[in-house]
C-alpha cells in the first residue's frame, strides 16, 4: 500500500513537472519575439479573429485572381496578397497559441464569414476586364478598412503582442492599399 502511495505520488510531480517544462517551452520558443502568456482580452481576441478571418477571405479571393485575370500585373498583385496574408494568419495563429485562444472552424482559422463567401461567389461568376476591375475595387475597398482597424487597434490594444502585430503589420498593408490604388487606376 505504502509503495503504490509512493509510486502515485511520484507519477503526480514528475507529470507537474513535465507540463511545467512543456508551458516554459512554448513560451520561449518564438520567431516574432516574445510573446507574454497572458490570456487576450475580448476586444484584442475580436480584433485577433477579425483579422484571420479577413486575411482567410483575402487568401482565397487572391487565388480566385491569380487563376482568373489574365492581366499579369493583377495576377502578380494577387500572388502578393496571398503570401502576405497567410503570413500574417501564421503570426496571428502564433499569438493566438501561445495565449491559448482558439478559433472555431478548420485549422484553428474562423473562415470566411457569409458575407465574404457570397463576395467570393459574386466575384466568381465574373469574367475578363469586369473581374479585373471587381476584384481590384475590392481590393482597395478591403484594404483600406484594414488600414483603419489596424491604425485603430495599434492605439487601444490591450495586449503588446497585438499592438506589436498591429503596428508591424501596417506598413504592409498600406503598401497594398497604395499598390491596390496603382492597379485600380490603370484597369479602368
Amino acid at each position: 500500500m505504502r509503495k503504490s502511495l509512493v509510486f502515485i505520488i511520484t507519477v503526480a510531480i514528475v507529470a507537474v513537472v513535465a507540463v511545467m517544462f512543456v508551458r516554459a517551452a512554448r513560451t520561449d520558443d518564438n520567431r516574432y519575439g516574445p510573446i507574454s502568456a497572458t490570456p487576450l482580452s475580448t476586444a484584442d481576441l475580436q480584433f485577433v479573429a477579425t483579422v484571420a478571418e479577413a486575411n482567410d477571405a483575402e487568401v482565397e479571393i487572391a487565388d480566385l485572381a491569380q487563376s482568373t485575370t489574365k492581366n499579369p500585373e493583377l495576377k502578380q498583385f494577387a500572388e502578393r496578397i496571398e503570401a502576405d496574408h497567410k503570413q500574417s494568419n501564421r503570426e496571428l495563429m502564433e499569438i493566438a497559441d501561445r495565449k491559448d485562444a482558439d478559433f472555431p472552424g478548420s485549422v484553428g482559422l474562423p473562415g470566411r464569414t457569409d458575407a465574404q463567401k457570397l463576395e467570393y461567389d459574386r466575384l466568381d461568376a465574373l469574367e475578363g476586364a469586369e473581374f479585373d476591375r471587381v476584384w481590384i475595387d475590392h481590393m482597395v475597398t478591403e484594404h483600406q478598412k484594414a488600414v483603419d482597424l489596424y491604425t485603430s487597434q495599434g492605439t487601444r490594444a490591450a495586449d503588446t503582442d497585438v499592438k506589436a502585430f498591429a503596428d508591424r503589420s501596417l506598413p504592409v498593408l498600406r503598401a497594398h492599399l497604395q499598390e491596390a490604388k496603382r492597379l485600380q487606376a490603370a484597369v479602368r
